[in-house]
């Protein structure tokens, strides 16, 4: 009985889900139906001033948040005011007012571009320095407001109401066991608990993977519709998705490159091979995406179905060539892309290339940038030449756009030194820097246990059960370091 109830709260909160996909109209997309297959996405969105997704936590407490899950941002403001142009040109056509967010350049030197439920949409400096036109970037601004417009993000409730209710119940089953002095489980105890997996079970791995690959068919087709209601060439978003497809093959065979290299490394120093795996790990973001030739059919199926008869305008190469022969801006690109060759080159072990890039990357005006001046300093200790640059350590250290990397580093350190305090000191600021992320939970629970601070460690792991339940084992696990 109790694990048919934990399933029908699961299918429940599911339908819910479905029901309230903010932006559609009361008349919505029927689950079966397939994205934009009987008329165009656009025509769904409800007119209208937006209103705030349920999972939006403040846009400072967003962007903050967002820094630690990146490298930090590169405010130039000749970049960021063009990219403010192409959004506003865009939302202009969608029949919604008042959206709130912005468009963040993070430092990243991978492709990376995602939304939040606060409306800010992330782009890294690596799409910038590649692509060929103003309409390739404009198919991946298109593409992730589209999610915001649709309020994708509100679905993610869904799991973390799952995951609350599983360990509020655990909790509960634990104290009384605790109060009772039992050492093991009743049969009724039992069957709730397995109820309350399965049901969690249910929704990670059978309706949130279905969700989200419509999400982002959804997104794609939204965003080829206002591309061309905003009169933007709808040959960008296939040129974007080739690039795209292009990179992900080179990266397979990085891929294949690395654990060649790390078992080498393994052979000579196995405690070095995990931290570099961690540290490649760490680097990458997930995607959620299907496949990239999936998105290229679908939007060739979508634009002959719907834009068949369309002349679509030529792309807009001479703008994107005029930005970047600009004074602030050009220099930028370009000393990104030294940074992005100098982080391949070290991953690859070739240290020396590393730091012939690394110091190109970290001139003028991208002296004073955090990740330049990081990955100058990473590759200055791997040849031998840090004393020469311990001024880049400071400078990415002290940085206005903070990046977690140092942080990791700092109290990693200082961990191996066994100064914990001083460790906790950083963790704590980390967690300060970067809106609360939960993150860095495990790592001040760790360090509070290691202080002989129990108490306050599990004051950290009740906080970490109710709030974060998705990382409630790291929390917990955290206390056994």
């Amino acid at each position: 009985m109790m694990i048919r109830c934990y399933l029908l709260l699961a299918l429940a909160l599911a339908l819910a889900g479905c029901a309230s996909q903010g932006g559609f109209s009361k008349a919505g997309i029927p689950l079966l139906d397939a994205p934009g297959s009987k008329q165009p996405v656009h025509t769904q969105l409800a007119p209208g001033k937006y209103e705030a997704s349920i999972m939006a936590i403040g846009s400072d407490h967003d962007l903050a948040r967002e820094r630690g899950q990146n490298l930090g941002f590169v405010n130039n403001r000749g970049l960021k005011t063009w990219l403010k142009g192409i959004r506003e040109r865009l939302l202009a056509v969608s029949g919604i007012t008042d959206v709130p967010g912005t468009v963040q350049i993070t430092a990243n030197t991978t492709y990376a571009a995602y939304a939040t439920a606060d409306g800010n949409v992330m782009i890294s400096i690596a799409w910038l320095t590649d692509i060929e036109s103003e309409d390739e970037i404009a198919a991946i601004i298109a593409h992730e407001i589209s999610h915001v417009l649709l309020k994708h993000q509100a679905t993610d409730v869904i799991g973390l109401t799952q995951k609350r209710l599983q360990s509020m119940h655990e909790m509960l089953v634990g104290g009384r066991m605790s109060a009772t002095r039992a050492t093991q489980l009743g049969k009724a105890d039992s069957k709730a608990l397995l109820a309350a997996q399965l049901s969690v079970k249910l929704v990670d791995t059978i309706i949130m993977p279905a969700w989200n690959r419509r999400q982002e068919t959804e997104a794609d087709l939204l965003g080829l519709d206002l591309m061309i209601k905003a009169g933007y060439s709808p040959e960008g978003m296939q040129a974007m998705l080739e690039r795209l497809r292009s990179s992900e093959r080179k990266s397979r065979l990085a891929e294949e490159a690395m654990q060649q290299r790390l078992k080498e490394i393994a052979a000579r120093d196995p405690a070095k091979a995990v931290q570099t795996a961690i540290d490649t790990f760490v680097s990458e973001l997930a995607s959620k995406h299907p496949e990239t030739d999936q998105r290229l059919d679908g939007i060739s199926e979508y634009q002959e179905r719907h834009y068949d008869l369309l002349q679509p305008p030529k792309l807009t190469i001479t703008t994107l060539k005029k930005i970047r022969t600009t004074r602030d801006i050009g220099p930028v690109l370009a000393n990104y892309q030294h940074v992005a060759r100098a982080k391949n080159r070290l991953e690859q072990g070739k240290v020396k290339e590393a730091y012939s890039e690394a110091v190109l990357g970290a001139q003028k005006p991208t002296a004073m940038d955090a990740l330049p001046n990081w990955i100058l300093w990473k590759t200055a200790v791997a040849y031998g030449k840090q004393q020469q640059h311990k001024k880049a350590l400071e400078i990415a250290l002290n940085s206005p756009e903070p990046i977690p990397d140092i942080y990791n580093e700092v109290i990693r350190y200082n961990e191996e030194q066994r100064n914990y305090q001083a460790a906790l000191g950083f963790a704590n600021k980390a967690s300060e820097v970067f809106g609360d992320d939960p993150t860095w939970t495990p790592v001040r629970i760790r360090l509070l246990t290691r202080l002989g601070r129990k108490n306050e460690a599990q004051g950290l792991v009740l906080q970490c059960s109710v709030k974060t339940p998705q990382i409630r084992k790291e929390c917990y696990d955290a206390t056994k370091s």
